[in-house]
């Protein structure tokens, strides 16, 4: 199981919206499932995207040259930034957004090899996001945030090759 509360690391309550959360899931999913499954594929879809992403990342490393743990740590500071650099959190958002259904595609590909080395004899992973009601709602145009993620992107929200559980509290 991996389990993260979102809005105390990764995601910003005041401002949250899908590709934070997917970004927030790649991210702990890297750092939770790394010693038992291959990250290449999202390293390498990262490496993909890495020109546009070194300045948002506050980098001007050159992806190639790392070592695996040194671009997961890159890819973490990525994350970072959306959450802690207000100013950066759009043009993150402008620049991942367009790949999210390649970067589902990666994660899954990651999701297959970590179920097939999961401990104990364990044959299934479940991911739970935890304190998404935090979420102050934001209007984008007609629809909130709430709405843009839980009900516009909800095929995505799904689309892990994981059990996932999005705890989010509707009253």
């Amino acid at each position: 199981m991996v389990y993260f509360a979102a809005d105390e690391e990764d995601i910003d309550s005041e401002d949250a919206q899908y590709t934070d959360i997917l970004l927030a899931c790649t991210r702990r999913l890297l750092k939770d499932l790394k010693r038992i499954a291959n990250p290449r594929p999202i390293l390498n879809w990262l490496k993909g995207r890495w020109e546009d992403l070194k300045d948002l990342a506050q980098t001007p490393i050159e992806f190639e040259s790392l070592g695996v743990e040194a671009q997961l740590t890159q890819f973490a500071k990525l994350t970072a930034n959306l959450r802690a650099v207000p100013e950066l959190r759009q043009k993150i958002r402008q620049k991942i957004d367009p790949y999210s259904v390649t970067l589902i595609q990666v994660l899954n590909e990651f999701l297959v090899d970590a179920k097939q080395h999961l401990p104990n004899g364990y044959k299934k992973l479940a991911v739970i996001v935890d304190n998404l009601d935090r979420m102050v709602l934001v209007k984008h145009g007609e629809r909130t945030n709430s709405e843009e993620v839980f009900l516009d992107r909800s095929e995505q929200l799904q689309a892990l090759d994981c059990h996932l559980i999005y705890k989010l509290i509707v009253i």
